[in-house]
């Protein structure tokens, strides 16, 4: 088990961290990230790199699926405090389906965060849209 020694300031710390949406794949159209989009009943394979260009560790991730103008409808929701080394890759199937509360003819924004030891600390967040057809 990993923990953080509180022996130096977080604050002080570079933690140059980045964030990669690997997939679903970014191919924007006035916006509309047509590579993503799906079909109700389809899987959407969502990969995301983060990475600390400086070496440090990857403290906590966050990644989140939520419906465009109602933050709080979430599809997924994923947070944890990884501790890892300086790469980590989050990898997660789901399923477009009205049980996973995703229904036809609804936008998406798919979120990916990282951030320091306390929360917000040299936060990168990435975000893409993309929309779900019917059958």
């Amino acid at each position: 088990m990993q923990s953080c020694k509180d022996d130096h300031n977080h604050e002080d710390t570079d933690y140059g961290y980045s964030v990669d949406i690997v997939s679903p794949p970014i191919d924007t159209n006035e916006g509309v990230n047509l590579a993503a989009d799906k079909k109700v009943g389809q899987t959407l394979a969502v990969k995301v790199d983060f990475t600390s260009a400086t070496g440090e560790k990857v403290h906590n991730i966050a990644v989140r699926i939520y419906k465009v103008g109602e933050e709080t409808t979430l599809a997924h929701d994923f947070h944890n405090h990884v501790h890892v080394d300086a790469t980590y890759s989050y990898e997660e199937k789901i399923e477009l389906t009205d049980a996973n509360s995703i229904g036809a003819h609804s936008d998406w924004v798919l979120e990916a965060k990282v951030w320091g030891h306390e929360e917000g600390l040299q936060e990168m967040v990435k975000t893409i849209g993309f929309q779900v057809h019917p059958e």
